[in-house]
């Protein structure tokens, strides 16, 4: 767990022990903020925007958390490649460095001849997989399922020695930050003409505006993006300087938080909230969805 100051940890945890489900969370006041960015010193808001942006949920504020850093679209080999041998781009790209694993063999075994950034012609190694071979390790191995567009979109990093694919029920780890100021004042955004031409989310002077004015907060209608539902309304809570200095906080371990459900954002709840509620509130009840999170609760020190 990572945290404002020891004191602010233990403030935030003593408002949560009494908590017996969600609804006493919010009753608490608490804010709640996700992110897959390393958190060092203290919190302040964005670069874009000067803003340190909150909900009222730890189910809105996961949504925030990318699934992965990067989403590759890769096209399913049509029916009549299957048997043609995969094609190697460069020694980065994650299809080739399957490929050479699965062959047991080093990009110079290729001997491939180069045309600028593509490969022209190569050493064809014992061993070396198929398109079909490629179908059975995305959607087998990693568990992906094309789209109806002929692709897969799979959750990418990268490493030292390149493209790396994970399996389609990875996630970015990220924090999930509780949030609290004693008496916090919350303003309802106040637009001036000018700012009306620009969505609430890019409304960037009326937000300078705000913190000149010394506001502590303000909240606004926001909008955040779901795989399955699209552009979901909530309410954001803006946290500006005058706010993030009086600001208790702690960081615990979370993923994004989505899905199919037509209640996934309305229930407040998260499994990795409720995990973490299980070991700070032993009185805690979470929405049934996510009760098995219970039997692993996270360690406060974690």
């Amino acid at each position: 767990m990572i945290f404002s100051t020891e004191q602010g940890r233990d403030r935030i945890l003593a408002m949560l022990a009494g908590c017996r489900d969600i609804a006493d969370v919010q009753a608490c006041g608490l804010l709640f903020h996700g992110t897959c960015e390393t958190i060092r010193g203290p919190l302040h808001g964005g670069s874009y925007d000067g803003v340190f942006w909150t909900a009222r949920t730890p189910s809105v504020a996961q949504a925030y958390i990318p699934r992965a850093g990067i989403t590759a679209l890769v096209a399913v080999p049509a029916s009549y490649r299957l048997d043609d041998p995969i094609r190697p781009r460069d020694p980065g790209d994650a299809v080739t460095r399957w490929a050479l694993g699965r062959a047991r063999a080093r990009w110079e075994d290729l001997d491939a001849e180069m045309d600028g950034p593509s490969v022209r012609s190569w050493k064809l190694l014992p061993g070396w997989p198929r398109g079909r071979d490629l179908v059975a390790h995305v959607e087998q191995d990693l568990g992906y399922r094309a789209s109806r567009h002929g692709c897969w979109e799979v959750s990418t990093v990268f490493g030292p020695a390149g493209q790396e694919w994970k399996p389609a029920d990875w996630s970015l780890p990220g924090t999930l930050i509780v949030a609290h100021a004693p008496d916090l004042e919350i303003r309802n955004a106040q637009w001036g003409e000018s700012d009306l031409g620009d969505a609430n989310h890019n409304r960037l002077d009326a937000f300078a505006r705000f913190a000149e004015l010394g506001l502590e907060a303000f909240r606004m209608s926001d909008l955040l993006q779901s795989k399955h539902h699209g552009n979901v309304g909530h309410e954001a809570i803006g946290l500006l300087p005058a706010g993030l200095a009086r600001l208790d906080w702690i960081g615990i371990p979370a993923v994004r938080h989505d899905g199919p459900e037509s209640d996934i954002f309305g229930i407040g709840d998260t499994a990795d909230f409720a995990r973490f509620m299980a070991t700070a509130a032993p009185g805690y009840r979470p929405h049934t969805r996510f009760r098995d999170a219970e039997r692993e609760p996270l360690a406060l020190g974690a």
